[in-house]
């Protein structure tokens, strides 16, 4: 149960040096910077200076940022990274070795040639675009006029004759009868949206139209200026749009064009990240005119390790271990052996323990293996899922959360296989094999559950004695947890005397549990003060007894690991059933039907079941196995480490593999 003991450090260096030192810091990932207290003796002189030059940096390296991330965004809007399916739910990433990012970290100036270039182009796409927008609009106002044969000079009329072009909702513009003058008109376009005509009439009635176009909701028409025909000026704007189109298409090649050098900008802009987080945490040091002192947590064994590659690098610098500041408590970072490791997800996902406090990793991990075989319960199922899981550790470059949670469920398969193969149960085929069948004898695999359930809620109430003793309270641990095992260990004594046998000692259980309930009546009083208190508190400690009563209902909590393997082998031979009646009652075709059937089925329930059986496995260890013990409510260890939004750093061997 091993939480990693940490160091409370402060270092002292140089500010010539205090680049070097926080980038050997974050490259090394050791070290959780912290700030230091608000009363912290401070060169108000020193810090002025520093932060307007601190503050100039984040904004050059801000800028810097904005300019690759619009790069790598137009990038991704020409010539889209098509993800696998794997990488639609990890994300897509450019996996690079440590010799491969410095190579290209190394060549500032093909960085800035790609961003010009990349910059040139979606300039000049902007502009084609805008203009061929403008095209578009002219060309969207004269298409429904394709048909007036007019020249765009027509348009102005005589001196005598105006035109006027005008649209109306209506089908038709008979209202045009009313119209009490001398014109003339013409329907260029009509359709079910409405009616595009000519009127031409005497100047003199200019007026007079207008009115009668307002009162009939008839709208006068403005049209873009031409000089042929209306079709003649569409079929220039439709080659001056396929111009601009392929203008554009050869800006958008040219772009594509420089998709290989997609991984350097993300590169350089990761390399921005990491720069920008490593200037904000100079915010947190102190300062003098020539020095600059940092603090923060790094592990108790990596302390050496610190100090070695200080020397190496040359940096000079001072360091010292110091005490936290009244209520500080230090990060937590877990340490469990290989095959341990995987299961401290469970931990991370609930809650990382508090300093001083067992890490329930070692406790959970045998635990959640068999509950999570037995909520799975086939051999096929569990062996499927390790397969999967290692598929993915070896064909995938995994962070380590990825990595965590796949060893997790490969191990967990493997608790599948172990229980599928005690119960004869692989994708519930007819098979005869196994010590019992849980479809023909269930309540045996009900007593297992609760059994171990039982044997769990145990050793939580001892972690919790564990915790007392560890604290030094031993009689606290011998009153309280002590009598409490006691007491429900005579409970289910006396209660099951006669299922176990034990009938004839009957008299000797029930002295041991009023010897374990006064047990419990004297640790509830003895914390009280004064004997009245104490009198009072006897009453009120008969309540402690009612305990039991939610401890017996955790236990038959674990019932539903019985319940889902059963579910999951009754679901998985539903489908082998169906899958060969198919078989039986169509010929040939059954049997491409049939295996299809039992694919699907199978993958359907396998996917329902590894979920149900994650989902309750965690539930019983968070609600109730750590309600005996385990408290929480650490802080995860954050060092100081370099921040990655496109790439992920892989070692050589990973490269070559």
């Amino acid at each position: 149960m091993s939480v990693t003991p940490m160091h409370k450090v402060q270092l002292f260096t140089l500010r010539e040096d205090l680049d070097r030192l926080t980038g050997l810091l974050q490259e090394l990932e050791i070290m959780e910077l912290a700030p230091f207290p608000a009363d912290a003796s401070q060169n108000e002189a020193a810090l002025a200076g520093l932060v307007a030059d601190l503050q100039r940096r984040i904004d050059r390296t801000d800028r810097r940022l904005g300019e690759l991330g619009r790069a790598l965004a137009f990038l991704d809007q020409v010539a889209p990274v098509r993800p696998s399916l794997v990488e639609q739910f990890a994300g897509v990433k450019t996996y690079l070795t440590p010799s491969a990012q410095q190579r290209l970290l190394s060549q500032p100036e093909r960085a800035d040639r790609v961003l010009d270039e990349l910059r040139q182009i979606e300039a000049e796409l902007a502009r084609l675009q805008a203009e061929r927008h403008q095209v578009q609009t002219v060309h969207d106002q004269l298409a429904p006029w394709r048909g007036w044969d007019l020249d765009g000079r027509a348009l102005q009329g005589t001196g005598r004759v105006q035109v006027f072009l005008a649209a109306a909702e209506a089908p038709s513009p008979d209202c045009l009868d009313e119209l009490e003058l001398d014109y003339y008109g013409e329907i260029v376009a009509a359709d079910q949206r409405g009616v595009l005509f000519a009127l031409l009439a005497e100047r003199e009635h200019s007026g007079q139209v207008q009115a009668f176009f307002a009162k009939h909701d008839i709208h006068l028409v403005t049209l873009p200026a031409y000089e042929t025909t209306v079709a003649a000026r569409l079929a220039e704007l439709e080659a001056q749009r396929e111009r601009l189109d392929a203008a554009a298409q050869r800006l958008r090649e040219r772009a594509r064009g420089l998709h290989e050098e997609r991984q350097v900008l993300q590169v350089f802009y990761d390399a921005g990240l990491s720069e920008k987080a490593r200037l904000e945490t100079t915010r947190q040091h102190l300062y003098s005119e020539r020095s600059a002192a940092l603090t923060g947590w790094i592990p108790a064994d990596r302390l050496e390790q610190l100090q070695a590659e200080l020397d190496r690098n040359q940096i000079r610098y001072a360091c010292q271990t110091v005490d936290p500041e009244p209520g500080e408590e230090p990060p937590i970072r877990l340490a469990n052996r290989p095959a341990l490791a995987p299961f401290e997800y469970l931990v991370q996902s609930f809650s990382l323990p508090r300093a001083g406090e067992l890490d329930p990793s070692p406790v959970i991990a045998p635990f959640f293996f068999i509950f999570f075989g037995i909520a799975l319960g086939d051999a096929g199922y569990g062996l499927i899922l390790s397969l999967i899981c290692a598929g993915l550790l070896l064909k995938l470059k995994l962070g380590p959360v990825g990595r965590k949670l796949s060893w997790m469920f490969l191990l967990s398969g493997l608790g599948a296989v172990l229980v599928g193969l005690l119960t004869g149960s692989v994708l519930s085929l007819p098979v005869r094999f196994g010590i019992f069948n849980p479809l023909e004898n269930p309540i045996l695999l009900l007593i297992i559950a609760l059994a171990l359930g039982l044997i769990q809620l145990y050793l939580g109430v001892i972690l919790s004695a564990w915790e007392d003793i560890r604290a030094g309270r031993w009689v606290d641990a011998l009153l309280n947890q002590g009598f409490w095992l006691l007491f429900l260990t005579s409970v289910v004594l006396v209660l099951g005397k006669d299922a176990l046998g034990l009938a004839g000692q009957g008299t000797l259980f029930n002295y041991l549990l009023l010897v374990s309930a006064l047990g419990l009546v004297i640790g509830n009083v003895r914390s009280k003060k004064g004997i009245v208190a104490k009198l009072l508190a006897i009453p009120g400690s008969f309540f402690t007894f009612y305990g039991g009563i939610g401890f017996f209902s955790d236990v038959l909590s674990y019932s539903r690991l019985m319940a889902l393997g059963l579910s999951g082998g009754v679901m998985g031979g539903i489908m082998n059933q169906l899958a060969w009646m198919v078989v039986q009652s169509i010929p040939v075709a059954g049997w491409i039907l049939g295996a299809a059937i039992f694919c699907f089925g199978h993958a359907l329930n396998l996917a329902l079941s590894v979920l149900g059986a994650y989902v309750h496995s965690s539930r019983l260890q968070y609600l109730e196995f750590f309600g005996k013990f385990y408290q929480g409510g650490g802080r995860p260890f954050a060092p100081l480490k370099a921040e990655r939004k496109y790439t992920f750093v892989i070692d050589e061997r990973e490269a070559s593999s």
